[in-house]
């Protein structure tokens, strides 16, 4: 029987279709107005079919574990569901390093618009790469994750793709704290301005509202729309607010 309710399992079901490109913890907004929007556009697009999902049983343990990451790490949710669910090219070398790599090509043309790699060393991951198209559509890397103990400690993202990464951003684990450092030209690195950094906490905490609004029991697609335009909203207008502080 079809059901108009938005479940956490059409949730996950729905993200594996964008191949779990989603990463709220990087701090370049541009990569994250971008993966939100991939998201929720393959997140709707089953349910406004009326799709049925049946025999989920690996995705309802995954989404179980997800709802209690939410809570308890709400920086890390949504890495949690990339690095569970994202499934591409493995390649691995004789010092137990590893990799996953994931690639949208949305008009399969052969040229990726989003590429996302997981390095593990023995299984452990240490580092998350993005890369997205240039001016000139050659992929670059656009941002740079550290993970250590299995937290992620730090990002460091090049939002220009100009090959200098200027923003630098460091975690606390277990907590949403942060702080967000600017490098310069010449080397020099300088914490970012508070207007700056408020601006990142703004969109990190929509991604999480949203997600938190989500999870509620008996929300309907017309309402989980609904979220997802606020939430655009809010990390858009925080996308300008960053703009506007680094002028």
């Amino acid at each position: 029987m079809r059901t108009n309710r938005f479940t956490r399992r059409d949730l996950i079901r729905s993200t594996t279709i964008a191949g779990g490109a989603l990463h709220s913890a990087i701090p370049c907004l541009s990569n994250t107005t971008f993966a939100f929007g991939l998201f929720l556009e393959a997140c709707f697009k089953k349910l406004r079919a009326g799709s049925a999902y049946e025999g989920c049983e690996r995705e309802a343990a995954a989404v179980a574990e997800l709802g209690r990451w939410t809570k308890a790490h709400p920086m890390k949710a949504l890495v949690i569901i990339l690095l569970v669910l994202a499934t591409g090219c493995h390649a691995q070398d004789t010092n137990g390093i590893t990799s996953k790599v994931f690639e949208r090509d949305s008009d399969k043309d052969g040229k990726p618009e989003l590429r996302v790699e997981t390095v593990y060393r023995d299984g452990t991951k240490v580092m998350l790469i993005w890369s997205k198209p240039d001016a000139q559509g050659v992929l670059r890397v656009s941002s740079r994750s550290y993970f250590a103990g299995g937290d992620m400690v730090s990002t460091e993202s090049d939002e220009d793709r100009d090959g200098f990464f200027e923003t630098i951003a460091v975690y606390r684990a277990g907590t949403t704290d942060m702080e967000v450092f600017i490098r310069q030209q010449h080397g020099l690195v300088i914490p970012a301005s508070g207007q700056t950094l408020a601006a990142y906490k703004k969109q990190n905490a929509a991604i999480v509202d949203f997600f938190d609004k989500a999870f509620e029991s008996g929300t309907g697609t017309d309402k989980a729309m609904e979220l997802m335009d606020e939430a655009q909203r809010k990390i858009q207008a925080a996308e300008k607010e960053i703009a506007d502080g680094k002028k």
